[in-house]
């Protein structure tokens, strides 16, 4: 395809360019010029001479970037820096730091060896290697975003390092505003007592079940053991019974009575007074009668002996089962069998609890709601560590700091003793001045307008906000990090409306416009969409105050601009009575209004623009 310029544009061969059927022009005043001139050259050239590219979203605006202007707080320090040729200062504080830091060696061994040794530090405060090029790490930013970041991985060292690393934590911080946000939507609360109720219930369960294993072999070996005890009560009562027959009869127990029999022959006297002294005939042989009785008698009992152990056994069966037969079966068999029911009972309840929990949270959605909480346990780490790296470096650059100071006061001693070195000293010194004059200067102007436009930006907010809300102030910090706190001081930006964000972020720009001075037409694309007849109203107040002597163009639909506000009833719960008459005549009664028709043909990408005249003035005409 062959190219060639027709009226400036470079356009296929044969291409015809229809002249424009309107009359608008951009023109500009030159200083000390009392007339307005159209800008020369293409258009691109003339809107970007006018209003740079970087700026275009502070004042071409449309509703759904107002809602979402802070869910990126980048676009804070860009407004305040930009709008306010900040970034120009910025840029000759750093072109200075360059000549600060760029000492040439002059070839004296130890003056060069203390350069190079100041440059490493202050080179590394920079984030550059050796040879003073800016060097990054093998981390990737936070969230890497190419719309967002201009490189895909972090500075290696120094400031570039901790703005980096500021400017994620913002986003962040918004990220962990987003997820509050969603666990709010997600049950979480549900999800949270549920989990709460599993715990405790798998706990129980967990705790439960040796219990009822233990109980289960307990009553099984009770069925075992005791049983066949209860089975054969009658027989051992009968052998009871005949265990206390000999027992009563004197028979038992034969122990007792041997230990007796003993006793009467050691001591050689019976009970009877019979004499029991030992008498052996020459084949030794007893020949006292009596003691030769009460020596059967003990023999006899060596034989039955044995039957002292049914004694033993009747005792046992008596105290077991025989005296309280009522008792045994209770304590063996019902209240086992009771005990082992309960507690079965008991861990099938929980069994079943713990089943319709498990089934609740699967109903909603848990593996949403963890995989939020992972993210969110994942940023509060990140922000930690990213916290904690900013103070490390911080602390490292301040030993540097006092590193390079000590070290400088070596090389001006050894400098001032070489000509050539002096000059150059003399030279570096006025550099040092220079910038550390251009340091504070950019500093200072940058915290005066930073708090100028907080200031202005909450006091716009608060006189223009719908809503009866109490708010206690709108913060930008030294790291253009933005905030909103109630009177509670509990930080709300990230959980505003989307009116409220809009009005927020109106605010803002109004104040960038007052406090900087910038004078471009604020454009604003369809902004009323989502807001009510109240905000309306009010906002139709705000900007003619707000935005004195400063041309606004609206690129609304009818509804928005020219239909009646008449959903009073829920922003008017008072009854005040306020307008039922539309945002554009409202806005009237304080500025000049122009209006134009935008149509669309059918099936067409052209777009017809021609005056228009509203209802109200028609009607004002025909009167």
């Amino acid at each position: 395809m062959e190219i060639e310029s027709v009226d400036g544009y470079l356009l296929p061969v044969g291409t015809d360019v229809q002249k424009s059927q309107s009359s608008f022009e951009i023109m500009k005043k030159d200083k000390h010029e009392s007339n307005f001139f159209p800008i020369e050259g293409r258009a691109d050239t003339k809107m970007n001479e006018i209003l740079p590219e970087v700026l275009s979203p502070y004042f071409l605006l449309d509703g759904e970037y107002l809602e979402k202007f802070w869910d990126d707080l980048s676009r804070v320090k860009i407004g305040v820096e930009q709008i306010s040729q900040l970034n120009l200062l910025a840029l000759a504080s750093e072109h200075l730091s360059d000549f600060k830091t760029s000492i040439p060696k002059i070839g004296s061994r130890n003056i060069d060896s203390l350069t190079t040794e100041i440059n490493t530090l202050e080179y590394w405060e920079l984030s550059c290697d050796e040879n003073g090029d800016i060097t990054r790490s093998k981390e990737m930013r936070y969230n890497y975003d190419p719309a967002v970041h201009k490189n895909e991985n972090y500075h290696i060292s120094g400031t570039p390092r901790i703005k980096e690393l500021d400017q994620d934590i913002a986003r962040m911080k918004t990220r962990l505003t987003e997820i509050s946000h969603a666990f709010a939507s997600s049950n979480i609360q549900i999800v949270e007592e549920l989990n709460s109720q599993e715990q405790e219930l798998k706990k129980q369960f967990e705790e439960g079940e040796p219990k009822l294993k233990d109980y289960k072999k307990r009553f099984i070996d009770s069925q075992i053991h005791n049983g066949p005890i209860l089975f054969l009560r009658r027989a051992f009562q009968t052998t009871v019974d005949k265990v206390d027959a000999l027992r009563i009869k004197g028979d038992l127990p034969y122990d007792a009575k041997m230990i007796f029999t003993q006793d009467l022959l050691e001591l050689n006297k019976c009970i009877c007074h019979s004499d029991l002294t030992s008498k052996l005939d020459a084949k030794n042989k007893e020949t006292n009668q009596f003691r030769k009785n009460v020596e059967d008698v003990r023999d006899q009992m060596e034989n039955d002996r044995g039957l002292d152990y049914a004694l033993d056994m009747a005792n046992y069966f008596k105290n077991l089962i025989l005296n309280d037969t009522e008792q045994f079966s209770s304590d063996n068999f019902e209240k086992m069998e009771d005990g082992y029911g309960k507690i079965k009972k008991k861990i099938k309840t929980i069994s079943d609890e713990l089943g319709e929990v498990r089934r609740k949270l699967q109903n909603v959605g848990v593996a949403d709601v963890d995989e939020l909480t992972k993210d969110h346990k994942y940023v509060l780490n990140t922000v930690t560590d990213s916290l904690k790296m900013i103070d490390a470096i911080k602390r490292k650059i301040a030993t540097n700091h006092q590193k390079i100071g000590e070290l400088r006061i070596k090389q001006n001693k050894l400098m001032k003793q070489d000509v050539r070195a002096k000059k150059i000293a003399f030279e570096q010194n006025i550099w040092l001045r220079v910038s550390d004059i251009m340091d504070n200067a950019l500093s200072s102007v940058k915290e005066e307008i930073r708090s100028q436009v907080q200031e202005k930006t909450f006091q716009i907010f608060i006189e223009s906000m719908y809503k009866k809300k109490t708010w206690d102030r709108f913060t930008i910090d030294e790291n253009y990090s933005a905030e909103l706190y109630d009177a509670d001081y509990m930080a709300t930006l990230g959980s505003l409306s989307a009116g409220e964000k809009l009005f927020l972020a109106l605010s803002f720009i109004s104040a960038l416009k007052d406090i900087t001075g910038y004078k471009f037409p604020l454009v604003i694309d369809t902004p009323l969409g989502r807001v009510s007849a109240r905000p309306r109203y009010l906002l139709s107040q705000a900007l003619p105050k707000f935005l004195p002597d400063e041309q606004v163009l609206f690129l609304a639909t009818d509804t928005e601009f020219i239909s009646p506000l008449t959903d009073w009833d829920k922003d008017d719960p008072n009854g005040e009575g306020l307008p039922e008459i539309s945002f554009a005549q409202l806005l009237e009664k304080s500025i000049k209004m122009n209006y134009w028709s935008i149509r669309h043909a059918i099936d067409s990408e052209t777009a017809t623009i021609q005056n228009y005249i509203p209802s109200w003035e028609k009607n004002n005409v025909t009167g």
